[in-house]
């Protein structure tokens, strides 16, 4: 705490063997722990990982939460579009028709949406990598892959296919029925 000293970094020469360094240090100093290059790129892998299980398991989890509320905002999107639907049958449209013009719409918003979401991502990437390359450290690296996953699930999400097909089985007297 005081004058104690925590931690030192020792850089060996290019000709000694850093394992052995180490090693020798650990017996050589009493009350010392040592860890090799090895063992310090193991640490680090660990810290890594777990940083990824906690960032993998905070998208997923947005992204659950996500897709219920689109899944909520397209129900009720049908709902307050029943008696439309039911006029357009009663004209003549088909279940077909009825399915493609809400999976349109849906999948339309969804589009949008993605591309809305991977703009600010990449903002926000672009400003938390501005932020720590201070530290000489890039975190968040965005690649074609990761762009297109993202712009897939935003679609699929999106796509809102339950109340697309709730929309489409609806009979034109019941859907006319709601005022």
């Amino acid at each position: 705490m005081g004058n104690s000293v925590s931690y030192i970094f020792a850089v060996p020469d290019e000709r000694v063997d850093a394992e052995m360094l180490s090693k020798r240090i650990e017996f050589s100093v009493k009350g010392t722990s040592t860890l090799s290059p090895d063992e310090l790129e193991v640490q680090a892998r660990q810290s890594f990982m777990i940083f990824s299980v906690i960032t993998i398991s905070s998208g997923l989890l947005a992204a659950i939460i996500g897709g219920l509320c689109v899944m909520n905002t397209m129900l009720m999107s049908v709902a307050e579009r029943t008696r439309e639907f039911g006029i357009l049958k009663a004209i003549g449209a088909e279940t077909r028709d009825i399915l493609l013009l809400t999976l349109g719409e849906a999948s339309c918003m969804g589009f949008f949406g993605g591309i809305l979401g991977i703009l600010v991502g990449v903002g926000a990437v672009y400003i938390m990598n501005a932020w720590l390359a201070k530290t000489r450290i890039v975190l968040f690296l965005i690649t074609p892959r990761l762009l297109l996953i993202a712009m897939l699930f935003a679609l699929l999400i999106g796509a809102g296919l339950y109340p697309a097909y709730r929309a489409s089985k609806m009979s034109p007297m019941e859907a006319l029925k709601h005022a």
